[in-house]
């Protein structure tokens, strides 16, 4: 199938909030309506927590995006931008892949001249990836579900 992947940011609260409704509506702020649209249904979606720099999860989108204000899954913050999702791996934050564990792997690593350029990738979800970035992110996940080598989270 040819898909696109898509960054889908999270924090370990937020992640927690997403699996405690059931894992399968994921949200974005509502300024990403129009970019939304771009996403597709057979779409994988990359789950990643910004403060701890892990990769948790691949969602498979299974519909178009749609509104809703409610604050039924995310109680610190409203994510009206909305799609179904249909988990594919779901990892808790200690079994998450660590992004400096792929950083040889993934393109926005190479041949930067500044070393800072990759944290571009990870602003402003949902950001279309690269299809052979996200073909590692997926392949390592699926590893990780089968695996259960748990990784320390640092203090």
């Amino acid at each position: 199938m040819d898909r696109n992947y898509w960054l889908d940011l999270f924090t370990s609260v937020t992640w927690k909030e997403f699996q405690n409704a059931g894992s399968s509506i994921t949200g974005f702020r509502e300024s990403r309506w129009y970019i939304a649209h771009k996403i597709a249904i057979g779409d994988y979606f990359l789950c990643y927590l910004s403060d701890i720099s892990r990769f948790v999860g691949v969602l498979e989108v299974i519909s178009g995006p749609f509104k809703e204000r409610a604050r039924d899954i995310w109680k610190g913050d409203n994510f009206p931008c909305r799609f179904k999702v249909k988990p594919i791996v779901v990892l808790s934050p200690q079994r998450g892949i660590p992004l400096f564990e792929l950083r040889d792997n993934l393109s926005f690593f190479q041949n930067r001249r500044s070393p800072h350029f990759w944290t571009n990738h990870f602003r402003s979800p949902p950001a279309k990836w690269k299809k052979e970035d996200g073909e590692v992110i997926v392949r390592a996940l699926l590893r990780a579900k089968d695996d259960m080598s748990v990784v320390p989270l640092s203090d």
